[in-house]
């Protein structure tokens, strides 16, 4: 039988040309993909350059199979269009696109890694695989030369970008750059066998089937498997390295936002340190001032007058340290019975220079049908003086502000309008957001309205702002008449009932305190009024002297903050264990805004006396807790 080599030639030709041209369109589908991903990754560079090593292979290919595709449509053997021009020319850009493959193949792993090129730039070793490559088309003039000099360069890239990925630091590796890296060294592998196989082909190639023969004849099968392998690892590596960076990127924004945070509250602090200081320093100063006064000889009137104005901005001290307390809305003062009127009035008398300096008139509207309601007197003064500062401050010469209230349902609303500009709209819902001021720099802390929030949340109501037409503000505040109800005596009461029994006299008391200076104020005073006072420095202490046999006390004035054990835990202790104990207890803090305090308070079922507080307040509920249990027969 004759065997019909032309026949057979052809088939491999058309088998070829087939391989050739699924390879083209797998690169072309990559290299599509790849631009795509590049988008939508951010367009990272290491990626950048791979999508161009798949657009350089795509373009390189085509050229290759327009090389081969051309002598078969023309009918004439694809050996006899070697040495044409138009043959050489698709040669030489084949071989280019091939050499620019690997290059930027290279590159991009050396992106991804971090390590610098040794001493070279991209542009100039791009332009060197171009002129390497033209070369290699000048010494060669069949594909199969052309693919033993390509094979040594494509191993080279393929090997060194693989070791690249290999070596990464152990916080970088992922399942993505061990899959890339391997596929790249199947590349590189893959490639060495070629340029052996092209090195052994005989003068019958490709008729000779020799395991050389047909690894050569047939590597555009094998490089279809490995391009889908290769450019499938390159986009696994591009997704979770997309990710990774992500959430860098999500543990960086969270850095900085709580840097951010952090500077913003620091800024905040010291704008409240600073106004604080102010308003303290100055009733300091006459505390310090007048101490000094005390020392130097002068009448016993004039003496008296010193201690009294110590007294007073000792007071004013507090006023000022429990408006802050106010302010964080988590607590109020003494609950009394308010008139509205009253309380407007009273405000506003505090402004009568600023209205006539500044030619106000002020209105004043509240039914006499309105109820009185229970409310800290102290903080809605507040409340009041600080909306009608406001009020004043942005009304014009001859304007007129108006204080009014109405009874609405089970609530009251308290309202404060000026005929000033308004409130600018894009400023509308922060002007009750702490330190924020549309006033300049040094006028104002943007404390102000925050303060007003900080009351009427303490009072459980609520405040809104609002332009009125055709000009003006307008606050308004509504306090519920139900919720607000009246403190408890034992707590808060200044009218306490006192007794002339001489057995108050005798008060047994326990003082337990760490702050040495209190210890000796307690004492002393105490001591003044007739009472047996024992102290102890912190709650170890103070339980044990409660527990010793012989020792009966019959209060005992306990701090909250102390070293463990604190007077919470003191408290807890004995709710415990010996609740009899605990009702002699009073407990005294300058601490009711922390959350821990404010969840003591509310759960203690024994009265807390704040500091600094008044001493007739402070013998008051002594003597009360005193009265209120029986003497022990003795």
């Amino acid at each position: 039988m004759q065997i019909d080599w032309e026949l057979i030639t052809n088939v491999k030709s058309s088998l070829f040309l087939f391989a050739l041209a699924t390879q083209c369109t797998l690169a072309w589908i990559f290299s599509i993909l790849f631009l795509a991903f590049l988008r939508t990754a951010g367009e990272p560079p290491y990626f950048r350059y791979w999508t161009w090593a798949w657009f350089a292979r795509a373009g390189a290919l085509s050229i290759a199979l327009v090389r081969f595709g051309l002598p078969l449509l023309q009918g004439i053997e694809a050996r006899e269009f070697d040495g044409t021009l138009l043959s050489t020319a698709g040669y030489a850009l084949y071989q280019v696109g091939k050499f620019l493959n690997s290059v930027w193949l290279l590159e991009g792993a050396f992106l991804f890694t971090g390590v610098r090129w040794p001493k070279l730039r991209s542009r100039g070793l791009a332009l060197g695989a171009i002129l390497l490559a033209l070369i290699s088309v000048a010494l060669a003039t069949v594909v199969e030369d052309l693919l033993t000099l390509q094979a040594p360069v494509v191993a080279l890239a393929s090997g060194l970008a693989a070791t690249l990925l290999f070596r990464l630091p152990r916080a970088r590796r992922s399942f993505g750059t061990r899959l890339a890296g391997t596929m790249l060294a199947v590349q590189a592998s893959l490639w060495v066998v070629y340029f052996v196989a092209f090195l052994r082909r005989d003068g019958a190639w490709p008729m000779v089937n020799n395991v050389w023969t047909i690894i050569a004849a047939h590597n555009s099968y094998f490089d279809i498997t490995v391009d889908v392998l290769v450019a499938s690892s390159l986009v696994v590596l591009l997704l979770q390295d997309a990710h990774r960076r992500k959430l860098e990127a999500e543990g960086e924004r969270s850095r900085l936002q709580a840097e951010l945070g952090r500077n913003e509250r620091l800024s905040s602090l010291g704008t409240l340190v600073s106004g604080v200081a102010h308003e303290l320093n100055n009733p300091l100063t006459a505390i310090l001032g007048f101490a000094e006064a005390l020392t130097a000889p002068a009448s016993e009137e004039e003496r008296m007058r010193h201690a009294n104005i110590i007294r007073e901005q000792a007071l004013r001290c507090r006023r000022i340290v429990r408006g802050l307390a106010t302010f964080s809305g988590r607590e109020s003062e003494v609950r009394e019975s308010i008139d509205v009127r009253a309380l407007f009035e009273r405000v506003a008398r505090g402004f009568e220079f600023e209205l006539a300096r500044q030619r106000l008139n002020i209105s004043i509207q509240v039914p006499d049908s309105l109820p009185r309601f229970q409310g800290d007197r102290f903080a809605l003064e507040q409340m009041v003086t600080n909306l009608l500062s406001n009020a004043v401050r942005s009304s014009p010469s001859g304007a007129r502000v108006t204080l009014s209230a109405r009874l609405d349902a089970d609530a009251i609303e308290l309202v404060v309008e000026d005929e000033g500009q308004g409130i600018p709209a894009e400023v509308l819902s922060r002007v009750f957001d702490p330190f924020f001021s549309t006033r300049g720099p040094g006028e104002g802390m943007g404390l102000g309205l925050a303060v007003v929030h900080g009351i009427v949340q303490a009072h459980g109501g609520t405040v809104r702002a609002e332009n009125t037409v055709p000009r003006g503000a307008r606050f308004v505040v509504t306090l519920p008449l139900r919720s607000l109800s009246a403190p408890r005596e034992d707590e808060e009461s200044l009218e306490i009932p006192r007794t002339g029994s001489e057995s108050l006299k005798t008060i047994a008391l326990l003082v337990i305190e760490d702050e040495p200076l209190l210890r000796e104020m307690l004492a002393t005073l105490g001591s003044r009024r007739g009472w047996r006072v024992s102290t102890a420095s912190s709650g170890r202490t103070g339980l044990e002297r409660l527990r010793k046999d012989g020792e009966h006390f019959d209060v005992v004035l306990c701090d909250l903050r102390m070293a463990a054990p604190s007077g919470i835990e003191v408290h807890d202790l004995l709710a415990a264990e010996e609740p009899e104990l605990l009702e002699r207890f009073l407990f005294l803090t300058g601490d009711l805004v922390s959350g821990e305090a404010a969840a003591f308070a509310a759960r203690c079922t024994r009265p807390i006396l704040r500091k600094p507080f008044h001493i007739h307040d402070l013998a008051a509920h002594i003597e009360e807790i005193a009265t209120a249990r029986p003497t022990p027969a003795g």
